[in-house]
């Protein structure tokens, strides 16, 4: 059945008909990952609406104060490290965060964050699916860690805006280890 299709893929005489085809060939191909990857674009959502945590409102705050009073160098959100010093590492997320809730309130933040979270599992997908993973492998891997992903990804916080960035040095790094060049000196300054 796949050959017929390719070869109505090449006799196909208008564009339309071959977008149609194509389609067809890639969904028999690789639907299951498609349906698993819809699956990574509604769970960090679903899981984020259900209740937002600690973690969220205290990035929203953090951010919040630092547009208020600048760059903290003592800890005053936590009881157990008040008044001691403290070194922001998230600061710029932390903005970020704060700078959407005034935009759109908790949902914005939601709706960014699950989508950020969304992005960087079927753009991981993708790429193992281009690097030689058939499609069962990949679908068995991904069903696999969903639920250990949404665990993470369903909590809108700042290492959420984080995650196509890792992606992005994985792939970064994976792509250095079969054609080296000088692209890998981008992972230094992390």
């Amino acid at each position: 059945m796949l050959s017929v299709t390719m070869t109505s893929l090449q006799t196909a005489e208008s564009f339309a008909e071959r977008r149609t085809i194509a389609g067809t060939l890639f969904l028999r191909r690789d639907g299951l990952m498609v349906l698993v990857a819809s699956a990574y674009m509604i769970a960090p959502l679903v899981a984020a609406l259900r209740g937002v945590q600690s973690d969220t409102w205290l990035a929203m705050v953090s951010g919040r104060t630092i547009v208020e009073h600048g760059l903290p160098s003592v800890n005053l959100l936590t009881v157990w490290g008040s008044g001691r010093p403290w070194v922001d590492q998230q600061w710029l997320a932390q903005l970020m965060l704060a700078g959407l809730a005034g935009l759109g309130g908790v949902r914005l933040v939601v709706l960014a964050c699950s989508s950020f979270a969304a992005a960087a599992a079927v753009t991981a997908l993708v790429f193992a699916r281009r690097r030689g993973g058939s499609t069962r492998a990949v679908v068995w891997v991904g069903v696999a860690a969903l639920e250990l992903y949404v665990i993470t990804a369903g909590n809108p916080r700042p290492q959420s805006l984080v995650y196509p960035l890792f992606v992005g040095l994985v792939l970064l790094i994976s792509s250095d280890s079969r054609r080296p060049s000088r692209r890998v000196l981008l992972t230094l300054p992390s």
